[in-house]
């Protein structure tokens, strides 16, 4: 039972791909604090370079066909006109597809990532990051190309596989939520489930929108 033994946790404040919100900084702190004063051990981490390299190998794979999948898609769908985040995407990666051999070589890449976790997390039982490295974007607002990166944290655990948890743990100065990442070991989810708890009981968890600001 995750809620009667004492967790570790690893925690990365920060993106090393992405210049991080300094709201971002403060609330995600602000969770940390909350797991510390809950009993929960909180380490700061020497170094957040497997972030980089996680989003580096993640990107490389899931673009690896220069998006030649979506292109086949529409065609066999008949689409014509595509959303503009799909046209956006199609035009980045224009001729970016890379050889089977770079491929494979990106795979070895994520499984050394997912070696090197857990490594790097021995004795820990839960890390902690944002999930993004900005407040949630506005309604109609899409992640491009450039944006993409703030997500770096989050596709860590692409990578593992590991489970992992966003808790809302306030809203930035433009009324956008954020949020902060808390993960745990494989199968073991009710460990980040409880930590989440714990965040949550400290700072509040999800509050509604009051009815005028979804104007």
């Amino acid at each position: 039972d995750a809620s009667t033994k004492p967790l570790r946790a690893l925690h990365f404040p920060g993106n090393p791909v992405y210049e991080q919100d300094a709201e971002v900084t403060r609330l995600v702190k602000a969770a940390v604090e909350a797991l510390a004063d809950s009993g929960v051990e909180i380490v700061e981490a020497d170094d957040d370079e497997i972030i980089e390299d996680a989003f580096l190998t993640l990107m490389q794979i899931v673009t690896a066909d220069g998006a030649a999948w979506i292109r086949n898609l529409l065609e066999q769908l008949g689409t014509t006109e595509p959303h503009p985040w799909t046209k956006e995407t199609l035009e980045a990666l224009e001729g970016k597809g890379v050889s089977a051999e770079e491929l494979l070589e990106a795979v070895d890449d994520w499984e050394e990532i997912r070696r090197e976790m857990i490594e790097t997390t021995r004795g820990y039982d839960l890390v902690v990051s944002p999930v993004v490295s900005t407040p949630t974007l506005p309604h109609g607002e899409l992640v491009n190309v450039e944006t993409m990166p703030a997500y770096a944290p989050a596709m860590l655990h692409n990578i593992t596989g590991w489970p992992a948890v966003s808790v809302p743990v306030g809203l930035s100065s433009a009324g956008l939520p954020i949020g902060c990442q808390i993960a745990a070991k494989r199968w073991r989810e009710a460990d980040c489930l409880h930590a989440a708890g714990l965040v949550e009981a400290k700072l509040g968890g999800w509050v509604p929108p009051l009815a005028g600001d979804r104007e």
